[in-house]
């Protein structure tokens, strides 16, 4: 695990500019630091010392010396890459996965990366035509930022941060901002800075005489439903996903899991004791407000399965770690989960360095409300125009007496029109109306295209709404969201965080598993749950589903209030010109009088938290 950056062009050659990059990722990497500079190239990294500890530093080079290579992540089957190495007649002269992904890519060019089983960002420069390959995993675990220069250069890096310190300037794309308040992250290949972009999961980036080309190398399989029984399922899922932790819980340095009690931590915690020689370290955090408190239910569990269980139960101090969290999020960012996530990552540092989580069960096996949500949509679409006296109601007293499901449903019954769009605003932060109304004047024209994730889920070419939406979900929301979130709060905290339900092979199983498998009498993740049945003892399982949350709107009517009052409604927000001042100030107002409107407020909150830290002081 590691921090690349990069730049290729008439400019590159010089150290200065990608040693400045490399020490703003540091943290990614704290272990050692290396690079190759030649004219035209510069490839610099950070490392995280976790496999082939005492010889993995890179770059590495092929057996030729022509390939130079620098990557972020792991390689799970690098024993198996390296197999394939030598039988093609291939030398390697150490244990590295970096030579042995340069030697893999002199054989077989680009497509190398169809035989990696990881997570990855990959940049290559190969001297025999002068060219720059970037490669992202699958899935998006791992971040990979593009910018092509004025002087026609192209600069990469894996985090923002980086990319600035080449001298790319922070100038905000304010087409994107209706955007980032609508999703609270930008899909990719978008960012919220002119000129950079996002290189998506499973794709190829070529750079060669100052031209760029884009190609994808992976998707999931063509959605039929497999034909199989419910018992042959079971077993071939729950076989892929245990494989999937015993390839991951490689590692020469201390190892861990996660673990909430909820079914996909579980899973994951008990098929790595199961299949580890010693006691398996797990962690959890707890909240002293009891409404968001899952420690317990962790606790027991770990009990159950005896693993060495590490617990801290915190009380934070809501300001400190929002502008901790600041300086940490080089992008902006909406989601709040971000808060525990990076608790959790900082408290988990202190004993490993390696960590399994559960991320990506729900997306893989249907696990949340709004799989179930999409085709009762679908059905209930001529109807629900006829709610619409009941949502001008819950407008005009707002939304504090009802549970999260309820005042989800009654968005979607809001006027919109198509089942897509009803859908696509029933998973928004903020819905389109609102977004119109929160924008200021002088950029909303840049603002009123469509929901980003219209075009992607037009392309989805899905009968079963379910599905669909879940697909959706894991080509948008699994990487701009849940994975920018752990990767960047587990990275600064110089941890690397590892996902078993996001393993590729798994994924394309589970993808084939019939709908009616994954969400079952209304219940979802039907089929995890009946193989953590087998494990666990069934009390320990069939519970409500918490989520990692805070107490956000208390926070925004409490410990934070006057900071929060000033981020939103003060001068140097008003100044930017980015959001209307008065529509501000009426939800602020609403939400101080007692009505939740927490969900549009945090968005704008982090969006000028982020505009202080990293356009302000950049100038």
């Amino acid at each position: 695990m590691c921090g690349i950056a990069g730049r290729v062009g008439s400019s590159a050659g010089s150290k200065n500019a990608v040693t400045a990059a490399i020490n703003s990722l540091a943290h990614r990497g704290p272990d050692d630091q290396g690079y190759f500079t030649a004219p035209g190239v510069e490839l610099g990294m950070a490392r995280l010392s976790i496999i082939d500890v005492a010889h993995g530093q890179q770059p590495k080079q092929d057996s030729t010396g022509k390939v130079e290579i620098v990557f972020n992540g792991e390689i799970y089957n690098h024993r198996e890459v390296q197999e394939i190495v030598r039988k093609s007649g291939g030398k390697l002269f150490g244990d590295s996965e970096a030579e042995a992904l340069a030697e893999l890519y002199k054989i077989k060019g680009e497509y190398f990366v169809n035989d990696l089983r990881g997570m990855f960002a990959i940049a290559i420069w190969d001297s025999r035509d002068n060219s720059l390959l970037l490669a992202r995993d699958r899935i998006g675990e791992k971040p990979l930022l593009y910018c092509e220069t004025t002087a026609g250069n192209l600069v990469f890096a894996s985090e923002m941060r980086a990319i600035f310190a080449f001298g790319v300037k922070s100038n905000v794309d304010e087409s994107q901002i209706g955007n980032f308040l609508r999703l609270g992250y930008l899909n990719a290949p978008e960012t919220i800075i002119s000129g950079v972009k996002t290189l998506p999961p499973a794709h190829l980036l070529k750079f060669k005489d100052e031209k760029l080309v884009i190609s994808r190398y992976w998707q999931l399989p063509e959605f039929t439903e497999k034909q199989i029984s419910k018992t042959a399922a079971t077993e071939l899922l729950s076989d892929a996903l245990e494989n999937a932790v015993v390839s991951q819980m490689s590692s020469e340095r201390p190892l861990g899991t996660y673990l909430s009690g909820g079914i996909d931590s579980t899973l994951v915690t008990a098929f790595a004791a199961r299949n580890s020689t010693s006691k398996i370290n797990t962690f959890s955090i707890g909240f002293e407000d009891s409404a968001y408190d899952e420690s317990s239910h962790a606790r027991a569990v770990a009990n159950y399965l005896g693993t060495d269980h590490h617990e801290i139960v915190v009380k934070p101090d809501p300001e400190l770690i929002l502008r901790k969290i600041g300086q940490v999020l080089d992008q902006p960012f909406g989601d709040s989960s971000i808060i525990p996530t990076f608790l959790l990552n900082q408290f988990a540092s202190k004993e490993v360095i390696v960590a399994l989580g559960g991320d990506g069960g729900d997306e893989s096996m249907a696990g949340y409300d709004r799989y179930r949500a999409a085709p009762a949509l679908q059905r209930l679409n001529p109807l629900l125009g006829a709610a619409k006296p009941l949502t001008k109601l819950v407008d005009r007293f707002g939304y504090t007496k009802l549970n999260r499901r309820g005042k989800r449903l009654l968005e979607a019954a809001k006027p919109y029109g198509s089942t897509r769009d009803r859908y696509l605003d029933l998973v928004s932060l903020v819905h389109s109306s609102e977004v119109n109304a929160l924008l200021h004047p002088r950029i909303s024209s840049q603002n009123m295209g469509q929901n980003p994730l219209q075009r992607s889920w037009d392309l989805l070419n899905i009968g079963d709404e379910s599905e669909r939406a879940r697909v959706l979900d894991l080509q948008s929301y699994l990487p701009g969201d849940l994975l920018f979130k752990t990767d960047i709060s587990s990275m600064a905290n110089s941890l690397e965080l590892r996902a078993p339900f996001l393993d590729y092979k798994y994924l394309e199983i589970a993808h084939l598993i019939p709908t009616k498998y994954k969400i079952h009498n209304g219940e979802g993740k039907h089929l995890l749950r009946e193989i953590a049945r087998g494990i666990v003892p069934a009390s320990l399982i069939d519970r409500p589903k918490m989520g990692f949350a805070i107490p956000r709107a208390l926070w925004l009517r409490g410990p934070i209030k006057e900071m929060a009052n000033e981020l939103l409604l003060g001068k140097t927000a008003m100044d930017r010109g980015w959001v209307d001042s008065k529509t501000v100030e009426k939800y602020w107002l609403l939400h101080q009088s007692g009505r939740d409107y927490d969900r549009i407020l945090w968005p704008i909150l982090m969006l000028e938290l982020w505009a202080r830290n990293w356009v302000d002081q950049a100038k």
